[in-house]
């Protein structure tokens, strides 16, 4: 069975469509970073901020980087 050349055609242009979707997505995600500290409030889950220590003082977090 001899396959014409708009069926190749049509075969390559779908092949190279599912490589670039699989490989599009292999590409490193770029980090991020803030220009300054960013405040963090911590809620429980009615919506309240969670104090800490005494009463108004929020409790520090610390987020390092990996």
């Amino acid at each position: 069975m001899r396959i014409d050349s708009y069926t190749k055609i049509l075969l390559a242009i779908i092949t190279l469509c599912l490589v670039y979707l699989c490989v599009r997505d292999l590409t490193r995600i770029p980090q991020v970073h803030a220009e300054s500290p960013v405040q963090v409030v911590l809620v429980d889950s009615g919506g309240r901020p969670i104090m800490g220590g005494n009463a108004g003082q929020y409790i520090p977090v610390r987020v390092t980087g990996q």
